[in-house]
């Protein structure tokens, strides 16, 4: 095997005799890629299918080795990454757009192992998620939004409710009612934080986890805001939500909100107060 072959290899472990067993090639962008039919099939249910499928029929095959072309969408990096996460080569990912990039080839090849080390790594990085969008620096060179793209908690809460990821969930929703509180000293209520609650519904956030955070609100607001402002801000955040406040208290019962995410919160504005004082 030749050095740059190696070097295309390094998704899998280095052993010439291991890699002279792939059996099948993925096509991306043009580029062959060997892998082994077993352990891709092993991880993702997806190509489970599609390779019993191809190996049950006529398919197209070169040097032994079993074509399947990836769409367009999929580049041969992005490949190689999907492999080298289904190989054991990488166990953590290190940014927060590589986790965005392993997060959607998990959830269009129905690969767990790949959504499973993204929600690791995204909440590992999500203490810079934002929920009332930062300003730009002063002087950037950057367009805007592009410092914030992978950083938004509102876009990532979107995500884990529609894959399940619960602990994401939870670290967004912190994110969130940690704003909520941080800004909520300006009466009225600030356009920025007003526009932050309608985003959620362009970001796809469930009903649940917005009832889930009201409960947290509802629960700890009394001890958090002056007397008599808890119920403005309250009501501020179920109106200016996607639901509505009337045709949410209808449609969803508010629980009293999660003990995790309550006492986070309750941390989070013991702090609060310690820096003011």
């Amino acid at each position: 095997m030749t050095e740059a072959m190696q070097e295309d290899l390094q998704y899998m472990p280095e052993d010439a005799e291991y890699a002279n067993l792939c059996d099948i090639s993925l096509i991306a962008q043009g580029q062959g890629i060997p892998a082994h039919g077993a352990v891709i099939a092993l991880h993702s249910r997806f190509f489970c299918k599609m390779l019993s499928d191809l190996k049950g029929g006529d398919s197209s095959t070169v040097d032994g080795m079993l074509r399947v072309t990836l769409d367009d969408s999929v580049s041969a990096e992005d490949t190689r990454l999907m492999l080298a996460i289904m190989y054991g080569q990488i166990l953590k990912l290190n940014s927060l757009k590589q986790a965005w990039t392993a997060l959607s080839l998990g959830d269009k090849y129905d690969a767990k192992i790949l959504i499973r080390v993204s929600e690791q790594a995204i909440c590992e990085l999500g203490d810079s998620f934002y929920f009332v969008k930062p300003r730009e620096p002063s002087g950037s060179a950057l367009q805007p939004g592009q410092t914030q793209e992978w950083h938004d908690a509102a876009k990532w809460l979107g995500l884990a409710d529609c894959l399940g990821m619960e602990s994401l969930r939870k670290k967004c929703q912190c994110v969130i009612l940690r704003s909520l509180v941080a800004h909520s000293s300006a009466s009225p209520i600030k356009a920025e934080l007003l526009s932050a609650m309608a985003s959620l519904h362009d970001r796809g956030v469930a009903a649940e986890s917005i009832s889930s955070m009201l409960g947290a609100l509802a629960r700890l607001g009394p001890h958090i805001w002056p007397a008599g402002s808890s119920d403005m801000y309250c009501g501020s955040f179920s109106t200016h939500t996607p639901f509505g406040c009337g045709s949410f208290s209808q449609r969803t019962h508010t629980p009293l909100g999660d003990d995790e995410i309550c006492q986070a919160l309750k941390e989070f504005q013991i702090s609060k107060c310690g820096h003011q004082q």
